[in-house]
């Protein structure tokens, strides 16, 4: 960030340096690299309060990336960094790439979860390519649908 030349064009990220990935983006996006620097020690800041300020305690990553983004913001076509997230399959290690309009606060979480820290999210068992749902164990229905 502090090398002169350096730009960033595409950032393609997996586990938990999505949520890294996206705060960047988020950053880049609004205010350049001093927007991705404030925006990225403001994450920071929150995952060490975590405890305090989650808004959602079941799901606390979630929290965090509500209050750090606005994915709106992500998914314009004017913005200067086109952001794709991997999140993998827990069971099958299947890859699903996600950027663009595919982009949400879901595939993010998922790529970040961390399945023995927190609630797994899992995807209907259509095959990648196809239209996927993002649930949670146990809270089926409640997440916005995602397409991949």
């Amino acid at each position: 960030m502090s090398e002169p030349g350096l730009s960033f064009g595409n950032i393609t990220a997996s586990g938990f340096s999505a949520l890294e990935a996206a705060v960047l983006a988020y950053g880049l996006a609004l205010a350049g690299r001093r927007g991705a620097r404030t925006a990225l020690v403001n994450l920071w800041r929150r995952i060490s309060h975590v405890s305090v300020f989650a808004t959602n305690k079941a799901n606390p990553l979630r929290s965090i990336l509500e209050q750090s983004i606005d994915i709106a913001e992500l998914r314009k076509k004017g913005c200067p960094v086109n952001l794709s997230i991997s999140a993998s399959n827990a069971r099958t290690d299947a890859v699903r790439v996600f950027s663009g309009d595919q982009m949400s606060i879901d595939a993010i979480v998922a790529a970040a979860t961390v399945p023995f820290l927190f609630r797994p999210l899992r995807s209907t068992a259509r095959p990648i390519g196809a239209t996927a749902t993002l649930r949670p164990w146990g809270r089926c229905g409640r997440l916005k649908r995602a397409i991949c």
